[in-house]
């Protein structure tokens, strides 16, 4: 469902954190009154989703974003715009849009909030009383928000998932040992989802489905060097956590930990986008070489295999789709407690690039 069809029947702005909650319950209050029996079919907030934003230009994209979520993931949205050494205040434009779905009426509260002074630096002291009872509260840290912000006391303590980029990242190594340290120490809630780790989601896939075909399963165990081609000059976060995942399902009795080189293309984009990965294994008297490479529409993956008399190979392309924000986010909202994967793949990222 598109933005459009979200239809506003109640708005306002306030100031002040009191009025801000007060003005909440009362747009519900009025909603479900007007509403009358038709309220039966209503579907309103399932999860408080906190988005902490740099400024107003990111703070509008992101409320776009979740206004084109609602239809699946009907939310009290609080898209949070924090200014320490500003002047003390707090102000609030709030909505409640609706629109029919499925034959419900889905609904979703959102609070645009600017927040200056002090109050900025205690994210439970301003967001604690804005967070709906009983429902899973999440919190999506948009850009490069310093750690200590994105991964403070507060933010450990309110929200079950926190949901981070480490591509917008300039230092990926520090960030992903960062979240490594904070993923070890508070257990399995707050879990953290990476943005980073989702879009190469299909590269994982297409990775481990070349060793499931039994003419090259035995590679697995043999894997003796690994390149990972990578858009830009700086170090990328997906290179980084496709070589710790990589190492962290290969660390087992029997098999070879391979060497492992990002090798950056030197392209002007530098948003550390996956580009392909070449991988060298051998296995009894074989040699295999596997490239998969592809853009933003198709991948292909091509093998060859050398033996003793012959030399084989094979090539095969698919299609894809590479998710945009609002998929990716979704994705994260839907995911239920900690992944144990991504937890591996980052101590092993981690361990490779020290």
């Amino acid at each position: 469902m598109s933005a459009a069809a979200l239809e506003t029947v109640r708005s306002g702005h306030v100031s002040g954190l009191h009025a801000v909650t007060s003005a909440l319950a009362e747009m519900r209050g009025s909603m479900l009154r007007a509403g009358g029996d038709d309220t039966r079919g209503m579907r309103l907030s399932v999860l408080t989703l906190v988005v902490a934003c740099a400024d107003r230009a990111s703070a509008e994209k992101a409320g776009e974003v979740v206004e084109r979520m609602a239809s699946r993931h009907p939310t009290r949205a609080i898209v949070l715009v924090g200014d320490p050494d500003g002047p003390a205040r707090i102000e609030a434009d709030l909505s409640l849009s609706c629109s029919a779905t499925g034959g419900q009426q889905v609904c979703m509260e959102l609070v645009r909030l600017e927040v200056g002074g002090e109050s900025a630096r205690h994210l439970r002291s301003v967001v604690g009383p804005l967070l709906l009872p009983d429902v899973p509260a999440h919190l999506w840290v948009v850009g490069a928000a310093p750690l200590t912000q994105a991964l403070s006391p507060d933010a450990l303590e309110l929200c079950e998932r926190i949901i981070l980029d480490s591509d917008a990242y300039t230092d990926p190594a520090a960030t992903l040992a960062a979240v490594a340290l904070v993923t070890a120490a508070v257990g399995p809630l707050p879990a953290i989802g990476d943005l980073a780790w989702r879009r190469i989601r299909g590269w994982r896939e297409l990775a481990g489905r070349v060793f499931d075909t039994p003419e090259l399963r035995g590679f697995a165990q043999g894997i003796e060097d690994v390149e990972i081609r990578f858009a830009g000059t700086r170090p990328s976060a997906q290179a980084l956590l496709f070589g710790g995942w990589l190492r962290s399902r290969l660390d087992r009795p029997g098999f070879r930990l391979p060497s492992i080189t990002p090798i950056p293309d030197g392209g002007e984009d530098e948003g550390g986008e996956l580009l392909g990965v070449v991988l060298n294994a051998s296995h009894r008297d074989r040699r295999a070489r596997i490239e998969i490479s592809g853009d933003a529409t198709r991948r292909t993956t091509a093998v060859s295999v050398e033996g003793a008399m012959r030399t084989t190979s094979a090539t095969w392309t698919v299609g894809v789709e590479r998710p945009g924000i609002v998929a990716l986010v979704g994705a994260e909202l839907e995911e239920q407690g900690p992944d144990p994967m991504y937890a591996a793949a980052l101590v092993a990222a981690v361990g490779e690039a020290r």
